[in-house]
């Protein structure tokens, strides 16, 4: 039993040797001195040195001219851009007796590019307006960027949604929505 107490004991002094070491005493270091400078540097390019995009280059996917694009803006002149847009596309939108052909051919310019391929699918024989009966008019303009114009036809007074994309863009028909109760 005495060697099972030694080796007992030997553990208890190894166990409290070894904790004495975890448990020591901070050192008296004084703390690092505070630098003025910077611990890193950044690297500013000189702008200068690049070349700007060139103004006028024409987009392949747009058709659109690049450079500064003007901010779009409710004024006058762009509700009245809004308002004819609209009524220039109801008017090409209501003519179901044109050739399919020609009606989409005609109406595409004033489509969105996802309005564009939305159109080409509808038979534009099942269009119940014929023509244009009156002024449109905006109601609801809450976007610069998006106009809901009410145009009436001979058929009830339809809602166009147009967009554009900047203040110098042209007015595009997203979506042509019937009168209520029709579909």
């Amino acid at each position: 039993m005495a060697r099972r107490e030694r080796v007992g004991a030997s553990l208890a002094i190894v166990a409290a040797l070894s904790l004495s070491a975890c448990a020591a005493e901070p050192r008296n270091t004084p703390p690092p001195a505070e630098s003025t400078a910077p611990s890193s540097t950044m690297f500013v390019p000189d702008l200068d040195q690049f070349t700007p995009p060139p103004a006028g280059v024409i987009d392949d996917k747009t058709g659109q001219t690049t450079g500064p694009k003007a901010p779009a803006v409710w004024d006058d002149t762009s509700r009245a851009a809004a308002v004819a847009a609209a009524e220039t596309a109801m008017t090409a939108y209501a003519r179901p007796t044109v050739d399919a052909n020609t009606w989409i051919e005609e109406l595409t310019p004033l489509l969105t590019p996802k309005a564009a391929k939305d159109y080409n699918y509808l038979r534009n024989s099942t269009i119940p307006a014929t023509q244009v009966t009156g002024p449109g008019v905006i109601v609801n303009d809450d976007s610069v960027y998006l106009a809901h114009v009410e145009v009436p036809t001979d058929a009830g007074t339809w809602t166009v949604m147009i967009v554009r994309e900047y203040g110098d863009s042209p007015w595009l028909v997203e979506r042509f929505a019937p009168p209520a109760g029709m579909h």
